[in-house]
Protein backbone atom coordinates (compact mmCIF):
# COMPACT_ATOMS: atom_id res chain seq x y z
CA UNK A 1 0.00 0.00 0.00
CA UNK A 2 1.35 3.38 -0.96
CA UNK A 3 1.66 6.17 1.58
CA UNK A 4 -1.03 8.27 -0.12
CA UNK A 5 -3.60 5.46 0.17
CA UNK A 6 -2.58 4.76 3.78
CA UNK A 7 -2.97 8.45 4.70
CA UNK A 8 -6.40 8.51 3.05
CA UNK A 9 -7.51 5.51 5.13
CA UNK A 10 -6.19 7.11 8.34
CA UNK A 11 -7.81 10.49 7.56
CA UNK A 12 -11.19 8.89 6.80
CA UNK A 13 -10.96 6.83 9.98
CA UNK A 14 -10.15 9.87 12.10
CA UNK A 15 -13.20 11.68 10.73
CA UNK A 16 -15.46 8.69 11.49
CA UNK A 17 -14.04 8.33 14.99
CA UNK A 18 -14.56 12.02 15.81
CA UNK A 19 -18.25 11.64 14.94
CA UNK A 20 -18.37 8.38 16.92
CA UNK A 21 -16.78 10.00 20.00
CA UNK A 22 -19.30 12.86 19.97
CA UNK A 23 -22.25 10.48 19.55
CA UNK A 24 -21.04 8.20 22.34
CA UNK A 25 -20.39 11.18 24.62
CA UNK A 26 -23.96 12.28 24.03
CA UNK A 27 -25.26 8.78 24.78
CA UNK A 28 -23.36 8.75 28.06
CA UNK A 29 -24.47 12.29 28.94
CA UNK A 30 -20.93 13.66 29.07
CA UNK A 31 -20.90 16.52 26.56
CA UNK A 32 -20.38 19.24 29.17
CA UNK A 33 -18.78 17.22 31.95
CA UNK A 34 -15.91 14.83 32.60
CA UNK A 35 -15.50 12.60 29.53
CA UNK A 36 -13.97 9.91 31.73
CA UNK A 37 -16.87 9.65 34.23
CA UNK A 38 -18.02 6.22 33.03
CA UNK A 39 -14.52 4.77 33.40
CA UNK A 40 -14.21 6.24 36.88
CA UNK A 41 -17.61 4.84 37.89
CA UNK A 42 -16.81 1.35 36.57
CA UNK A 43 -13.43 1.38 38.36
CA UNK A 44 -15.27 2.35 41.55
CA UNK A 45 -17.76 -0.49 41.12
CA UNK A 46 -14.94 -2.98 40.49
CA UNK A 47 -13.21 -1.76 43.64
CA UNK A 48 -16.38 -2.03 45.73
CA UNK A 49 -16.93 -5.57 44.49
CA UNK A 50 -13.21 -6.37 44.79
CA UNK A 51 -13.29 -7.82 41.30
CA UNK A 52 -10.56 -10.43 40.94
CA UNK A 53 -9.89 -10.04 44.68
CA UNK A 54 -8.36 -6.64 43.99
CA UNK A 55 -9.49 -3.18 45.09
CA UNK A 56 -7.07 -1.03 43.08
CA UNK A 57 -8.91 -0.79 39.78
CA UNK A 58 -8.38 2.43 37.85
CA UNK A 59 -10.22 4.16 35.01
CA UNK A 60 -7.26 3.44 32.70
CA UNK A 61 -7.47 -0.23 33.71
CA UNK A 62 -11.15 -0.26 32.76
CA UNK A 63 -10.30 1.35 29.41
CA UNK A 64 -7.57 -1.27 28.89
CA UNK A 65 -10.04 -4.07 29.54
CA UNK A 66 -12.54 -2.63 27.04
CA UNK A 67 -9.77 -2.13 24.50
CA UNK A 68 -8.74 -5.76 24.88
CA UNK A 69 -12.36 -6.87 24.56
CA UNK A 70 -12.56 -5.13 21.17
CA UNK A 71 -9.31 -6.77 20.07
CA UNK A 72 -10.57 -10.20 21.07
CA UNK A 73 -13.86 -9.54 19.26
CA UNK A 74 -11.99 -8.62 16.09
CA UNK A 75 -9.80 -11.73 16.27
CA UNK A 76 -12.88 -13.91 16.80
CA UNK A 77 -14.61 -12.34 13.80
CA UNK A 78 -11.55 -12.67 11.59
CA UNK A 79 -10.89 -16.27 12.60
CA UNK A 80 -14.52 -17.39 12.32
CA UNK A 81 -14.68 -16.59 8.61
CA UNK A 82 -18.32 -15.54 9.09
CA UNK A 83 -19.67 -12.04 8.51
CA UNK A 84 -20.45 -10.06 11.69
CA UNK A 85 -24.06 -10.12 12.84
CA UNK A 86 -24.02 -6.84 14.75
CA UNK A 87 -21.29 -4.37 13.84
CA UNK A 88 -18.70 -4.50 11.10
CA UNK A 89 -15.03 -5.12 11.69
CA UNK A 90 -14.48 -1.50 10.63
CA UNK A 91 -16.78 -0.47 13.50
CA UNK A 92 -14.64 -2.61 15.79
CA UNK A 93 -11.47 -0.94 14.48
CA UNK A 94 -13.01 2.47 15.15
CA UNK A 95 -14.10 1.45 18.66
CA UNK A 96 -10.59 0.14 19.33
CA UNK A 97 -9.07 3.48 18.33
CA UNK A 98 -11.56 5.39 20.49
CA UNK A 99 -10.85 3.16 23.50
CA UNK A 100 -7.12 3.66 22.97
CA UNK A 101 -7.64 7.44 22.97
CA UNK A 102 -9.78 7.15 26.11
CA UNK A 103 -7.16 4.96 27.80
CA UNK A 104 -4.55 7.60 27.06
CA UNK A 105 -6.83 10.33 28.44
CA UNK A 106 -7.51 8.26 31.59
CA UNK A 107 -3.78 7.78 32.16
CA UNK A 108 -3.11 11.51 31.73
CA UNK A 109 -6.00 12.28 34.10
CA UNK A 110 -4.62 9.84 36.67
CA UNK A 111 -1.15 11.38 36.37
CA UNK A 112 -2.57 14.88 36.89
CA UNK A 113 -4.52 13.67 39.93
CA UNK A 114 -1.39 12.01 41.34
CA UNK A 115 0.61 15.22 40.85
CA UNK A 116 -2.20 17.19 42.50
CA UNK A 117 -2.18 14.81 45.47
CA UNK A 118 1.54 15.42 46.02
CA UNK A 119 1.29 19.22 46.08
CA UNK A 120 1.46 20.80 49.49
Amino acid sequence: MKLEKFEQIVDEGEKRRKVLRLKKASDYGQLDSDMLTSFKKVAGICNELEVDGFAGHTPSGVATMLLQLKQVRDANLKNSGRPPQNESREDTFDDTHVYLDLKHACELDEQEAEIGNHKT
